[in-house]
């Protein structure tokens, strides 16, 4: 398939993205059920699915945490920390979609251990598009005051003030 300046291929259980002289090669694991997809999330708000038939599948508490504007990760967030950064990153963009929202204080700990990770985050043009949406709401004060409270802003190169 070829999308722009990008060519992408998929062969042997291997994604294969071709771009600007790189090549990009990530190995697909198959996954034996729902359950271990959703535990593979990084929120619980993002790990439900929905059948043909429109059955709700909440192997993590989502739709609960939905309804009470909670921002929980999934199982694991250390090590999805470690493998993409970026998870720091969507937790605030989850914040973000809540009139008021709610957190774990565990949550908050790891993230303010790992803030620092967000500098090797390499995918510049999603972190500035990520900013620029959530700087754009009228939630942007408070998100703000959160980066700057887990010490997140000052590895993103973003004010306090």
């Amino acid at each position: 398939m070829i999308n722009g300046n990008k060519a992408y291929t998929l062969e042997d259980e291997f994604f294969h993205q071709i771009d600007n002289l790189r090549k990009i090669s990530i190995k697909i694991k198959r996954l034996k059920n729902w359950e271990e997809d959703s535990a593979r999330r990084d929120l619980t708000i993002n790990s439900m699915s929905v059948d043909m038939e429109g059955k709700l599948y909440d192997y993590q508490n989502g739709y609960e945490d939905l309804k009470n504007q909670v921002v929980r990760f999934c199982p694991d967030p250390q090590s999805k920390i470690e493998q993409d950064p970026y998870t720091i990153l969507r937790w605030f963009k989850g914040i973000s979609i809540f009139d008021n929202p709610r957190w774990l204080k565990k949550d908050r700990l790891i993230i303010e251990k790992n803030a620092n990770r967000v500098s090797s985050v390499n995918d510049e043009s999603r972190t500035k598009y990520l900013f620029n949406s959530l700087k754009k709401l009228p939630s942007w004060e408070k998100i703000n005051k959160l980066m700057c409270s887990t010490k997140v802003a000052q590895y993103c190169n973003i004010s306090c003030n």
